[in-house]
């Protein structure tokens, strides 16, 4: 996973994410949209995030092919 074939951690040794907007979505909910950085690429991803046990905690589905990875 980490050599060449896949994140190629010695070229691309950081995954980055910046948020762009947070809007409310409901009660302790929130929608996120922010900038990806995977393997060199870049893409805008957007994702649900809600408190849970005190902490907020969500996830997005991503594809690998969408950052230049094979």
């Amino acid at each position: 996973m980490l050599g060449t074939e896949v994140l190629d951690v010695a070229r691309f040794p950081e995954i980055a994410f910046a948020s762009v907007s947070i809007e409310p979505s409901g009660v302790e909910c929130w929608n996120v949209t922010g900038r990806l950085t995977i393997h060199g690429h870049t893409r805008v991803v957007t994702f649900s995030v809600s408190l849970v046990n005190g902490q907020y905690r969500g996830e997005v589905p991503i594809k690998q092919r969408d950052f230049g990875i094979e």
